[in-house]
């Protein structure tokens, strides 16, 4: 594990880096388990795992006067931090001009300009930045002022998603490229008004249709739209396309993403005004 203590020291170009923030106080069995998706999430796009940490405790800067104690030393902590099999440890010199910091300075100046953070991992309840005000649904939001998105016409396709008991509607973008392949939890723009919903970008392997293909299932919808217009933003990836042995398999994978969009666009919101 290459240890960094300063952030002037953090090399430049990390390979697709997926990061996780913690003071990992103890290193108990939930960091590790963190650690371990961090590191399965770097292998999966052949990248490195980063964990990003502070030194000394923030407590023991902004709140001296309590009694606090740590479990274990910070030697200790790079110590098991390092048998976990993370490639890279980032430990900031935490003062409290450090802790002036707001959150979205934070994601921007430090996880994206600095380490080039491609994705990150953090316990659901982790609050980082100024007064704790950044979370998990901060680091949602797009990091460079807007989600991306894709618009276009929807298009007659062959009825399978409604087969399956997901309507889609099928999308010609306008625009030239694409995100990857997969399934994303994504926000449909139709006629002034944002609808949750989820997309399948890729060939339909399950089906060997063998062309690109961009559906969209917008949750709780029961429109007529063919023809009309429909912009779709992308909040989170959910997985890569994947080939199933049976339909069956694939309506039951279905159900899942629908369910795992349901909870990842709970509490996030468009503003059209600023798009």
């Amino acid at each position: 594990m290459i240890i960094i203590r300063k952030i002037d020291d953090i090399p430049e170009n990390l390979p697709d880096p997926v990061a996780t923030i913690g003071n990992f106080d103890g290193v108990h069995r939930g960091h590790c388990e963190i650690f371990r998706r961090v590191r399965q999430a770097a292998r999966d796009r052949n990248g490195v795992s980063v964990a990003i940490t502070f030194f000394p405790h923030p407590l023991k800067v902004l709140a001296p006067a309590k009694s606090f104690k740590l479990i274990t030393t910070y030697s200790q902590k790079e110590a098991l931090i390092e048998s976990s099999g993370i490639d890279y440890l980032v430990s900031i010199p935490f003062s409290r001009e450090f802790a002036g910091i707001s959150a979205g300075e934070f994601v921007r100046e430090i996880l994206v300009d600095r380490i080039g953070m491609k994705k990150i991992i953090i316990g659901y309840d982790y609050a980082f930045g100024r007064k704790r005000e950044g979370d998990v649904h901060l680091l949602r939001k797009p990091l460079l002022g807007r989600y991306f998105s894709i618009g276009g016409p929807v298009v007659s396709g062959l009825q399978r998603g409604r087969a399956l008991g997901f309507a889609t509607a099928n999308v010609v973008p306008e625009e030239e490229l694409l995100p990857k392949p997969g399934v994303y939890a994504v926000k449909v723009e139709y006629s002034g008004t944002i609808y949750d919903g989820a997309c399948n970008i890729g060939f339909n392997p399950t089906f060997k249709n063998g062309e690109l293909t961009v559906e969209a299932h917008i949750l709780d919808f029961e429109e007529d739209i063919y023809g009309r217009e429909l912009r779709i933003h992308f909040i989170e990836r959910i997985r890569d396309e994947r080939k199933f042995s049976d339909v069956g398999d694939l309506k039951k994978a279905i159900e899942k993403d629908v369910a795992a969009c349901r909870e990842i666009l709970t509490g996030v919101t468009l503003d059209l005004d600023r798009m």
